[in-house]
This record gives C-alpha cells, structure tokens and sequence, in this order.
C-alpha cells in the first residue's frame, strides 16, 4: 500500500517535476526508516526509458524528479524492492504549455486510482 504522492497527472514539456514516494508496510502504516529499492523509469510517448533517480530521505520516503521532454502522454513505472506499486504504471500527460494552477494529485495505490488535488 506504498503511494507516490504530489505527482501531477498534467505537466508541460520541459517542466521539472518532482514526487515523493512513501513506503508502507502491509497495515497501511508508514515505513520511518530507509533503505529500500526503490526503481523509477519514465517512458516518453516517443518510447524512450529514462531511469529516475530517488533520493533516500531515511524516513521511509524517496524524493524523485525529472524532466519530459516529449509532448504526449508518458508513463511513470514505480517499483518497491522489486514489486511494482498497484497502479504502476501511472500516466502523465505532457504537453505544450499547462497553466501553474494545476495542482498535483495524490496516487493511492490500493486500489490505483486517483485522489485530489493534493495540498
């Protein structure tokens, strides 16, 4: 029941984007130490793979960002210790220019679907 959270679901190209992702055990409590494997590859509609980077914050949540650099519609792959997260992998739609006001939405992963906006 580990979730990526503050992802927008609508970016623009060339817009950085960052994310965390939050581990949690079986029970729906969070994780609060870290260590885990944690694997982030976007694909661009053109079909390119780029591996994204977390950061460890030792608190059982990862930080990650990248940038998009295709107009279309991407898919963002999240995988724990080798399972991927319910719902991965997640889309993003990524165009020419989406106004500041879109705000990012929190990805629940037991059942896959989408809540928001967050914050």
């Amino acid at each position: 029941t580990s979730e990526v959270r503050n992802l927008s679901q609508c970016i623009t190209v060339g817009q950085r984007v960052e994310f965390a992702v939050v581990t949690k055990y079986g029970n729906s409590d969070q994780c609060f130490s870290g260590g885990s494997q944690v694997s982030i590859d976007l694909k661009s509609s053109t079909g390119d793979i780029t591996a994204v980077q977390p950061t460890d914050n030792d608190d059982g949540s990862y930080m990650a960002s990248f940038i998009a650099e295709h107009v279309g519609e991407a898919k963002l792959s999240v995988s724990i210790n080798g399972q991927p997260l319910k719902g991965s992998p997640y889309s993003i739609v990524v165009g020419r220019n989406y106004p500041a006001i879109d705000k990012p939405w929190k990805i629940v992963n037991s059942n896959g679907s989408m809540s928001g906006p967050a914050g």
